[in-house]
């Protein structure tokens, strides 16, 4: 670590120079613009028949003055901006045809929904003699507190795109005091997620521990001047896709005047949330080697059925891309249920 180069962080010191492109002229901590647009299209080819097309987009943009991050959440230090952008897009069309006793409502719609966001630093640990990885661009992520002072954290950039299709279809038919309806739908869910950089923190007790920055070895006690540093590295793009289907029947029949009976049937199927990419992976404590080996062991871990390549020795592949058991027939249920308790709410059996 360059000391020389943290003087410019000392108080008193006129740092202007270094922080001048994003210092605020208010004590607003963000910006926001917002504007939308909306459209309805209706058209009538026949007494039978109708189409709407409706249309809404709304783009919003914002920049946060002083953002925060997972391992710094509030920062102090102006400099450090986090522009973003976000678009919603919603585009239903509905159809419909009719005739004296029947009714066929056909929908289809898609929305879209996307969200990014930027990091701009006004140094990066190479340029004050900090080594970092380039990995995840913790480099240019740099993120420092200096207990009850300086708080520097930079922004979490990251691209989030969301596209829903949906179609559905409604078939109804009257007959006098009968009704008799039949529908079903189907979801088309994506999600695909980029978390540009994570970066990187550095964490000091005090000025001089931080003018100092020496290891317990160089500073000559049993305590670093460093009290902390976290890094945080991954393969961190995810495709995910799901399918969403529904089926329902109804029947409401009119017995009397001030009495209507409804009776029907529903079913979903919420299909696992697959990653295209073959990145979903859980672990399998039952599985785990109590006392491994001082080459340390992968036994436990739980790849998805479209997981790139060989996995290593130890490692399980199962059938689905969700990355977790199924209660099948090449499997017992207590391996299941056991996977299930131990990762509650996420890996639960189908």
């Amino acid at each position: 670590m360059d000391r020389s180069s943290f003087q410019l962080l000392k108080p008193g010191t006129n740092r202007s120079h270094l922080f001048s492109r994003d210092s605020p002229s208010s004590p607003t901590r963000a910006t926001s613009v917002r504007t939308s647009f909306w459209a309805n299209l209706e058209y009538l080819p026949s007494t039978a028949g109708k189409y709407d097309i409706r249309l809404f987009i709304a783009p919003d943009n914002q920049t946060v003055t002083f953002p925060g991050n997972g391992l710094n959440p509030i920062g102090n230090i102006p400099g450090f901006s986090s522009p973003s952008n976000s678009d919603f897009v919603v585009s239903p069309l509905p159809r419909r045809y009719l005739s004296q006793r029947m009714i066929n409502d056909g929908r289809f719609g898609y929305v879209r929904t996307t969200t990014n966001t930027k990091a701009e630093s006004a140094f990066s640990w190479s340029d004050i003699g900090v080594a970092e990885g380039a990995m995840s661009n913790n480099n240019e992520l740099p993120s420092l507190v200096i207990q009850g002072s300086v708080s520097i954290a930079s922004g979490f950039p990251r691209d989030i795109t969301q596209n829903s299709f949906f179609f559905g279809d409604v078939y109804s038919f009257v007959d006098g005091a009968h009704t008799l309806r039949l529908g079903g739908s189907i979801t088309r869910v994506q999600d695909n997620i980029n978390l540009v950089g994570l970066g990187s923190l550095l964490r000091f007790l005090s000025w001089p521990d931080f003018l100092l920055g020496l290891s317990a070895k160089d500073n000559g006690t049993t305590f670093s001047n460093v009290f902390s540093s976290f890094d945080d590295f991954g393969l961190t793009v995810r495709e995910y896709r799901a399918w969403r289907v529904r089926r329902s029947f109804r029947t409401p029949n009119r017995i009397t005047r001030s009495l209507t009976l409804n009776a029907g049937v529903r079913y979903e199927r919420l299909g696992q949330f697959g990653d295209n990419l073959g990145r979903n992976a859980t672990f399998d404590f039952n599985k785990a080697v109590a006392n491994p080996p001082p080459a340390g062991s992968l036994a436990g871990y739980i790849v998805a059925s479209n997981f790139p390549g060989t996995p290593p020795a130890g490692v399980a592949r199962t059938n689905n891309t969700f990355g977790n058991y199924r209660k099948d027939k090449t499997q017992s249920p207590r391996e299941s249920d056991s996977l299930s308790r131990s990762c509650p709410g996420q890996c639960v059996p189908c």
